[in-house]
């Protein structure tokens, strides 16, 4: 495969994707030379939303911007009812013009990778290049008064993601409405490969799906853990139907903490910690995408049969947290800035 070569690309770099994708374009080349992986991270959509024009004016009266027209934001730690400094472009915080810009963001991206596209079908790498696109998570613009920001709640505009496959071997247009996880993309390149995938791997391929050789998924349930950021995080179980959410607190025991009243829970003397929602969370995301129907309490066989999923599997992630840990270990210095430099460490 090569030598490994990492660009760092900061946030707050403005057009991040145009810095990317000349590297990307220069990686293509060697796609040629026989059997090659190709992976780019490109930082964009994401905070802050520096966009060029003409993309940065062309959602500004569409009727997303238009439902919460004249609403501003408060700017704090991005946690629950406020937004991220880090999201707040020119000092402007209507909601508005912030959810344009995220979306002349998309747009933007768009037309970088476009580059790339016509870059590959010039080099003739359609033919017998697989190509994969996703995403490591979503942005909730405003939703569950949670303001452009991802990563510390599990609701479905950060943690449903597009994820596409594309090859000439592959069926064209075919969408599986299956709930699948990213865990499962690397095994599911490996078998479309013909590699076969190490044992360790904790994903199942995708391939029977994508071929039709089946219309199940490898799983009937998915587990998603988000990070809170005063020391909670927040599991949840879903199916093709349902999710299931509770938050578990890691950091402090139970008396350590005061709850005043149903939902709310604070940690004397220590502002950043007013408050957590305790209640757990189910919806039926069929009838209700949005998540706005809490059922829990509803349906206790379900939410039961749930909870024993997601139990089972936080006690397997515990469990192997010992590995990972030793695993992390052993990163070189080098790597270990890298991944640090984009925010996961």
């Amino acid at each position: 495969t090569g030598p490994t070569d990492i660009l760092q690309v900061r946030a707050g770099d403005l057009h991040e994707s145009e810095t990317l994708n000349p590297l990307v374009l220069e990686g293509l080349e060697g796609l040629r030379q026989g059997r090659r992986f190709l992976w780019a991270h490109y930082k964009d959509p994401h905070a802050p939303y520096l966009v060029p024009e003409p993309e940065r004016s062309l959602f500004l009266r569409d009727s997303l911007a238009t439902l919460h027209r004249g609403a501003e934001v408060v700017a704090g730690s991005g946690s629950r009812g406020t937004a991220p400094r880090s999201a707040i472009v020119e000092d402007d915080r209507r909601i508005d013009f912030l959810a344009a810009q995220y979306d002349a963001e998309i747009l933007h991206l768009d037309r970088t990778l476009r580059q790339v596209w016509q870059r590959m079908s010039e080099l003739d790498l359609w033919r017998n290049t697989l190509v994969v696109i996703t995403a490591d998570h979503g942005e909730s613009l405003w939703e569950h008064d949670y303001f452009f920001n991802h990563g510390e709640f599990a609701y479905e505009p950060t943690a449903h993601v597009p994820l596409l496959f594309l090859h000439p071997r592959l069926p064209r247009g075919k969408r599986i409405p299956r709930s699948v996880s990213l865990v499962d993309v690397a095994p599911t390149i490996l078998e479309l490969l013909g590699i076969p995938p190490p044992a360790t791997m904790e994903g199942a391929s995708l391939a029977p799906l994508l071929l039709g050789r089946g219309d199940a998924p490898p799983r009937d349930h998915h587990f998603i853990m988000a990070n809170y950021r005063w020391g909670y995080q927040t599991h949840a179980v879903t199916t093709d139907q349902y999710k299931y959410i509770v938050d578990v607190d890691e950091r402090w025991a139970p008396l350590d903490v005061v709850v005043e009243g149903f939902g709310q829970l604070c940690l004397p003397g220590a502002s950043p910690y007013r408050f957590r929602r305790l209640r757990p969370e189910l919806f039926d995301l069929a009838a209700d995408p949005g998540e706005v129907v809490n059922l829990s309490g509803r349906r206790p066989d379900l939410e039961a049969a749930l909870r024993t999923e997601l139990r089972d599997w936080m006690e397997q992630v515990y469990e192997k947290r010992p590995v990972r840990l030793q695993r992390d270990a052993e990163m070189s210095p080098e790597m270990r800035d890298a991944i640090r430099s984009m925010g996961y460490l």
